[in-house]
């Protein structure tokens, strides 16, 4: 349960291919409660969330990975804008990274990389309106997961609490989340959309409804 969780570090492992065996390799300690983790397209970088119970506002922290070691470098981290982290992805291009804020404050957040590969602050930053039928799990918008499209025109924000998947056109060269909304998917009232994985093809997405 979110309340208890206190985990303090990310740990690295190999994989066999051949023979399924996991090796541990690397732990870095030194995040709270990291939740959900990103890797950029280039796999030069790591980034990871902590999802930290009773804080008002959570944090993003970027890693350079040795694929050689398995050992994680610290960069640096930014405050997120929202509680409750849920959910990171990184841009096509390696130049942005998004950030979905479960609690309260900011839901959808963009964040530039820099050329080092660490987090610069916020560069776009949305909260939506509403809520849906189920009292006790969607008295407000509750963005669960944010996750730009195999081709990098738009992000696609899972929002629990208002029963909508909303789409965003990204714009590469200003930093900027500009609304799509003919583009938005109606979930079935009460579904609570939550996580979101387009087929490698580009041409379907698939939806998890918590609700």
């Amino acid at each position: 349960h979110l309340k208890s969780s206190n985990a303090q570090g990310l740990r690295t492992y190999s994989f066999d291919l051949a023979t399924g065996v996991i090796k541990f390799l690397h732990e870095m300690k030194g995040i709270d409660n990291p939740s959900f983790l990103a890797i950029n397209p280039s796999q030069t970088h790591l980034y990871a969330i902590s999802e930290v119970w009773g804080w008002h506002e959570g944090t993003v922290s970027a890693y350079s990975i040795n694929h050689e070691s398995g050992k994680l470098t610290y960069i640096n981290k930014q405050p997120t804008l929202g509680s409750i982290n849920a959910h990171v992805s990184v841009d096509q291009t390696n130049r942005y990274v998004f950030v979905a804020n479960y609690g309260e404050g900011k839901g959808a957040v963009m964040f530039p990389i820099r050329a080092d590969g660490g987090v610069a602050p916020f560069c776009s930053a949305i909260e939506h309106l509403g809520n849906g039928p189920d009292i006790a799990r969607q008295d407000r918008s509750h963005v669960h997961c944010i996750l730009p499209d195999p081709n990098n025109q738009y992000v696609w924000v899972a929002d629990l609490g208002i029963d909508k998947i909303v789409c965003y056109r990204i714009d590469l060269k200003l930093g900027l989340l500009i609304e799509e909304r003919a583009r938005d998917i109606i979930s079935d009232s009460g579904a609570g959309p939550r996580h979101l994985i387009f087929h490698p093809s580009g041409k379907f997405l698939y939806v998890i409804h918590e609700l």
